[in-house]
């Protein structure tokens, strides 16, 4: 492809996708960016209208919810599997349980579970910054210009987005192989990952930072190894820990054969699910639909 397309088009786009720097980007395997496109060109893009705390708190009804725990090993035993961790106290504990499902980043699953420490220790990964806050300053020049013109006020601008029936703009800044992807709320909030200009701190509500999982050709081969499809091994290569193995389950946006995103927490979670013979209400009502 054009070099200039690659620097000016595929990067910024495809690295505000994965919050990574250009050069990430690149070591990325070709097929993930080939297979994102082929499965999201033309699909309609969603969004929960009320946030995603709604989606959480109907996943964890019913569900005992412990907060501030960190976990510290996880060793799988002949009947059970043994967790250590501390509590917000700083107190240790141990519990066992029939089965576990850890849903963290590869990095952190290599620290407290053995059988995966060298494979998933080799999987890259990278600290990203997000920031929710109301600055519409840093936002990019072309974009005050339009603003200028049209609206005066925060408020009045996000008027416009309702009236214009825009559900969220997202604006891209790149600057030295990194792109910052300042999204808009309809609220009127902007959520900014990656920053490449300051924030006014007086107009900041919250900031974070979380982990982002990285691809390379041999961090896919090792995934590929940890959760296999029907086939047999490659040569050379000697069969180590698969999902599931010990009543240990992995699952998360990086724990299929594809970019790091929520559609990779959904699938693996469906197959665990599957796995251990539970139901999927939607695999359910898509059958009954067929028939």
């Amino acid at each position: 492809m054009p070099e200039y397309h690659i620097k000016y088009y595929i990067l910024p786009l495809m690295s505000s996708v994965c919050t990574c720097s250009h050069q990430d980007m690149l070591n990325f395997p070709a097929t993930d960016v080939l297979g994102y496109k082929k499965r999201t060109h033309l699909q309609p893009h969603f969004v929960v209208e009320d946030g995603i705390r709604s989606v959480q708190d109907k996943l964890s009804k019913g569900v005992d919810v412990q907060f501030g725990v960190t976990l510290t090993k996880v060793e799988s035993r002949n009947d059970c599997v043994e967790l250590t961790w501390t509590d917000s106290n700083g107190v240790a504990k141990t519990e066992t349980y029939d089965l576990v499902v850890l849903g963290v980043s590869p990095d952190v699953a290599a620290s407290v579970f053995e059988p995966v420490k060298s494979s998933l220790g080799q999987i890259p990964t990278c600290k990203v910054e997000t920031v929710a806050h109301t600055d519409y300053s840093v936002l990019p020049p072309l974009y005050h210009a339009m603003e200028k013109h049209v609206v005066s006020s925060a408020d009045s601008l996000t008027a416009l987005i309702q009236s214009e029936k825009i559900a969220q703009g997202i604006h891209l800044w790149t600057r030295d192989g990194n792109t910052e992807a300042a999204h808009e709320q309809p609220c009127g909030v902007i959520v900014t990952t990656n920053p490449l200009k300051s924030v006014d701190t007086d107009r900041t509500i919250r900031s974070a930072k979380f982990t982002r999982v990285l691809r390379t050709p041999e961090s896919r081969n090792i995934i590929n190894d940890i959760f296999p499809k029907p086939r047999p091994l490659r040569d050379g290569l000697t069969p180590g820990w698969t999902n599931g193995q010990g009543g240990v389950y992995l699952v998360g946006g990086w724990c299929w054969d594809g970019m790091v995103l929520l559609e990779g927490c959904i699938v693996s979670a469906m197959r665990v699910a599957s796995s251990l013979g539970v139901q999927i209400p939607w695999e359910q009502n898509k059958k009954r639909t067929a028939m």
